[in-house]
């Protein structure tokens, strides 16, 4: 079951570096042939290597990012982390504000240095409310864990 997820555009935090984006024919072989599962369009997706400092496993996020994958529910990003020889989806949710190439931004999602279980934890702007939300690994699956900055 996917979450969705009301967005905006967000600054990156101070020492924040945005993700390197890149096409998703650059992935992984084995993460390309899970992942096409879910990506309809993969000329049009696109992928990020998340790897920050005490990090042993990367996080490798998925945007299909193509009109075929952006419907009236929001655009796909899923998280696959490796485990052994495949990759294990740990993460997916809709985005909703976003729009496909080449209008959409890099800034809509934020990786943190905070670590749960290995992984660190992602930030998402809300556009409904003020803040972001917060989403950490739980040593199986990222889940909500909190709005970060927002009305008290």
């Amino acid at each position: 079951m996917k979450a969705i997820l009301l967005l905006g555009l967000i600054a990156l935090p101070a020492g924040a570096a945005p993700l390197q984006w890149r096409p998703f024919a650059q992935a992984p072989v084995v993460l390309r042939q899970q992942a096409v599962r879910t990506v309809s369009n993969p000329q049009a997706a696109r992928f990020a290597r998340v790897q920050v400092p005490r990090q042993k496993t990367p996080l490798y996020l998925v945007d299909a990012n193509s009109l075929a994958d952006c419907g009236s529910g929001g655009c796909s990003l899923d998280g696959y982390i490796p485990s052994g020889k495949e990759y294990t989806k740990v993460f997916e949710v809709l985005l909703l504000s976003r729009t496909p190439p080449p209008a959409t931004p890099n800034n809509f999602v934020t990786v943190t240095t905070q670590l749960k279980h290995g992984l660190p934890c992602l930030r998402f702007p809300i556009v409904s409310q003020p803040g972001d939300a917060l989403w950490c690994f739980t040593g199986e699956r990222y889940t909500f864990q909190e709005v970060l900055g927002g009305i008290q």
